[in-house]
C-alpha cells in the first residue's frame, strides 16, 4: 500500500513539474513573440521616421527659401503620422503639421509664402493655419486643385520664433478625401517661380467660396457669409498699375431695421464703404487703385456691435475685377496756370486711352478709359476744374467721371445728364508740372437695355478766387 502511494505521489509530482515547465515555456514563447513584435514595430517606426526625416531634409534643401531678413533657424520637422513625401512636395493625408524655427532680423510684418494645392470633401477645401510661438497668427484656405501661391502675413519681433503650419480640417466622405499638398515654403520673399502659381490675375471673376483669406466667415449654400466684424479676401495679381473696377455681388439675407456695412480694403488701405440696402443679391460697384504686382483685396463686415449676429451677416457670392484704366506717364505740360482764367481745352487733350472725337470739340469714351493733359503751375494755389460732360445711361445709371491730379483722385461725379452739363471740383496744386486726368471706369453695355458712355466737351481750369463756389457732386 505504501509503495502504491509513493508511486502515485511521484507521478503527481512529476506531472506538476511538467505543468510548471510547460507554463513557463508557453509564457516565454508569448513574451518572445511580444518582444519580437515590439522590436519589429520599433524598427518599422524608426525606418519610417528615417524615411520621413530624409524626405523632409530633401524638401528643406530644394523647396524652402529664405530671405535676408527672415532666415531658417533649424531643421523642418513633421508632426503627425500621416505627413508623407510625394513627388514635388509634402502631403498631408490627415491632420498634421510642419514645425520650424525662424530668425527675424527686425521687428515688422513678415510675409510667409506657400505653393500648395488641395482636394475638397463635402464642398470644403483644406485649411492651413499658422501658429507663431504656439499662438494663432494666420491661416489660408487652399481652395485650388492645382498648385497655387498663398500668402500669410504675421507680425514678428526681432529674434527667434517657433512656427507651426498645421492642416486642421481633414475629412473623408466616400468617395471624396480632403488632402493637402505643399510644394514649397518661402520666408520673407516669394519663391523664384512664384509667377507660375498666381491663382487670380486681373481681370477675373472669383467665386466667394474660392477666396483664401477668411476670418469669422462661413460657407453657405450660395456664397460665403461674413459674420459681424469678420473678413474675407485673397491676393490678386495685377499686370499693370492703374485703376480697376471692382464689382461685388452680395446681400444681407436677414436684414433688420439697420443695414449692414461692408468695408473694402486694398493692401490694408480703405478703398470705400458700402451700406447694404437689399436682402436680395445685388451688385455693388467701386474702383480700386493699385500698382503692378500682388495685392490683397479684403472685405470686412464693419457693422455695429449692437446688431444681433444673424442680422449683421453679409453674404458674398462673387467678386469681379475689370480691365485696367492705366495710369498715364507724365508728359511736358501744354497749359500754363498763372492767372484767372487760366485756360481750357476739349477733345484736344494730349492723351486719350480710348474713344474718338465726334465734332472736333467732344471726345467720346465708349469703354473704360481716360483723358489726360499736362499743366504747369507758376505758383502754388487752389484751382477750379470744370468739366463739361454728358452721358448715356444703362440700367438707369450714368457713367462715373473721376477727376485726378498727379494720380490722386480729387473728385468723383455720376454723369446722369444726357445733355451737356458742368461738373466742377477744386484741387490744390504746388508750383511746377502736374498731370490732370479724367477717368471713366464703370462702362456697361447690355443688348436691348442700353450702352453706357461718357462724352467730354471741354475742361476749364481757373483760379478758385475768380469763380463761383464749386457745384455739388451730381
Amino acid at each position: 500500500m505504501n509503495e502504491e502511494r509513493q508511486r502515485r505521489d511521484t507521478r503527481c509530482a512529476t506531472a506538476s513539474r511538467i505543468g510548471r515547465a510547460s507554463w513557463l515555456c508557453g509564457h516565454a514563447v508569448a513574451l518572445g513573440l511580444v518582444v519580437s513584435c515590439l522590436a519589429l514595430a520599433f524598427l518599422s517606426d524608426e525606418r519610417l521616421a528615417r524615411v520621413r526625416r530624409s524626405a523632409l531634409n530633401d524638401f528643406q534643401k530644394t523647396h524652402v527659401y529664405t530671405s535676408k531678413g527672415l532666415t531658417l533657424g533649424g531643421v523642418v520637422r513633421a508632426v503627425g503620422a500621416e505627413a508623407v513625401a510625394v513627388e514635388g512636395g509634402w502631403r498631408f493625408y490627415e491632420n498634421a503639421s510642419i514645425e520650424f524655427d525662424v530668425r527675424a532680423e527686425e521687428t515688422g510684418l513678415k510675409p510667409i509664402f506657400l505653393v500648395a494645392r488641395g482636394t475638397p470633401a463635402l464642398g470644403v477645401y483644406p485649411h492651413l493655419s499658422l501658429r507663431v510661438d504656439r499662438r494663432p497668427a494666420s491661416g489660408v484656405l487652399v481652395a485650388t486643385d492645382e498648385w497655387g501661391l498663398y500668402r500669410m502675413q504675421v507680425p514678428l519681433s526681432a529674434g527667434r520664433h517657433r512656427m507651426d503650419l498645421a492642416y486642421d480640417n481633414d475629412q473623408f466622405h466616400y468617395p471624396a478625401d480632403r488632402n493637402l499638398d505643399i510644394r514649397s515654403l518661402a520666408l520673407g520673399t516669394p519663391p523664384p517661380d512664384a509667377t507660375n502659381y498666381y491663382r487670380w490675375r486681373a481681370p477675373c471673376r472669383i467665386p466667394a467660396e474660392r477666396l483664401a483669406i477668411r476670418g469669422y466667415a462661413e460657407c453657405q449654400d450660395k456664397g460665403v457669409s461674413i459674420l459681424n466684424h469678420g473678413a474675407l479676401g485673397d491676393d490678386i495679381y495685377f499686370e499693370e498699375a492703374g485703376w480697376y473696377s471692382l464689382q461685388i455681388l452680395m446681400s444681407q439675407p436677414r436684414r433688420g431695421k439697420i443695414p449692414s456695412c461692408l468695408r473694402v480694403e486694398m493692401e490694408g488701405a480703405v478703398v470705400t464703404n458700402f451700406v447694404l440696402t437689399s436682402d436680395s443679391a445685388a451688385t455693388y460697384l467701386t474702383q480700386v487703385k493699385t500698382e503692378a504686382g500682388l495685392a490683397r483685396l479684403t472685405l470686412v463686415n464693419d457693422s455695429p456691435f449692437v446688431r444681433r449676429p444673424p442680422e449683421a451677416d453679409i453674404r458674398i457670392e462673387a467678386i469681379s475685377i475689370g480691365e485696367p484704366v492705366l495710369l498715364p506717364s507724365p508728359r511736358p505740360p501744354r497749359l500754363a496756370l498763372s492767372a484767372a482764367p487760366a485756360g481750357s481745352f476739349g477733345a484736344s487733350l494730349a492723351c486719350h486711352s480710348t474713344g474718338n472725337a465726334l465734332d472736333g470739340q467732344t471726345w467720346a469714351l465708349w469703354s473704360n478709359g481716360y483723358m489726360s493733359e499736362g499743366v504747369d503751375c507758376t505758383e502754388a494755389g487752389t484751382w477750379r476744374i470744370s468739366v463739361t460732360a454728358r452721358g448715356d445711361l444703362c440700367q438707369g445709371k450714368g457713367p462715373r467721371l473721376l477727376v485726378m491730379v498727379d494720380k490722386d483722385q480729387v473728385a468723383s461725379f455720376r454723369v446722369n445728364d444726357t445733355e451737356f452739363h458742368e461738373y466742377a471740383a477744386s484741387a490744390t496744386m504746388s508750383r511746377g508740372a502736374h498731370e490732370l486726368v479724367l477717368v471713366y471706369d464703370n462702362d456697361l453695355s447690355i443688348p436691348g437695355e442700353g450702352d453706357r458712355n461718357l462724352y467730354v466737351q471741354g475742361v476749364t481750369l481757373s483760379s478758385s478766387d475768380s469763380e463761383a463756389s464749386d457745384r455739388p457732386t451730381r
